[in-house]
């Protein structure tokens, strides 16, 4: 997982200050990988100093930023490139897709929430460049999360003719869950592809 990557992502979508940053990123990321604000400046500079992003405003110790066009052309190449595997709790694929999420929304929602679902196919999709677009959001268990039970699901397939979101109540092993919310999401775009509603 890459942290200045993810505060390009950020920076992408509005000029904003470190603290700003370090605070929406562990939000977007449902807390899993809190940031030391030391680390958030010492990255900012390091990408000041490469031009992908530039300080635009400066109140005080507060300085403001913006991301650069060389800045987006990085993030851009980020996006497209295959995902290594990472250390458990710290998926890079989860963190590119759960910042297409809107922040509001994680805010009002938390996580687990058809609207998530549907928002992380559908960045899946923009964000890959790819035709279609799979996730999945839930709580595998065994404890229940954020006020939902073990077992408790969403999947969603994007494509070009719209989205799809299905809701489900699964049962078994915190693996278990997970394969099946897995094979429910491709079953999903299997009958999207199926239906002809494929664009």
């Amino acid at each position: 997982m890459s942290v200045k990557h993810s505060l390009l992502a950020l920076l992408s979508e509005q000029p904003t200050h470190g603290y700003q940053l370090k605070s929406s990123f562990e939000r977007r990321t449902g807390g899993a990988w809190p940031l030391n604000i030391g680390q958030v400046y010492t990255t900012l500079s390091r990408l000041e100093r490469d031009g992908f992003v530039t300080e635009v405003e400066r109140d005080g110790d507060r300085v403001t930023y913006r991301i650069t066009d060389e800045g987006r052309s990085m993030l851009e190449a980020w996006y497209a490139a295959p995902v290594v595997a990472d250390p458990p709790l710290r998926d890079e694929l989860a963190i590119k897709l759960l910042l297409g999420v809107a922040a509001d929304l994680l805010d009002r929602q938390g996580p687990v929430h058809p609207d998530v679902a549907r928002q992380m196919a559908e960045g899946a999709r923009v964000r890959l460049g790819s035709t279609y677009g799979l996730s999945t959001t839930g709580v595998a268990g065994p404890e229940p999360a954020d006020g939902h039970d073990p077992g408790t699901a969403y999947v969603a397939a994007a494509g070009p003719a719209g989205t799809q979101v299905r809701a489900l109540r699964l049962g078994g092993t915190r693996d278990l869950v997970r394969t099946l919310a897995v094979v429910h999401a491709l079953d999903l775009l299997r009958e999207m592809l199926g239906s002809g509603n494929n664009g």
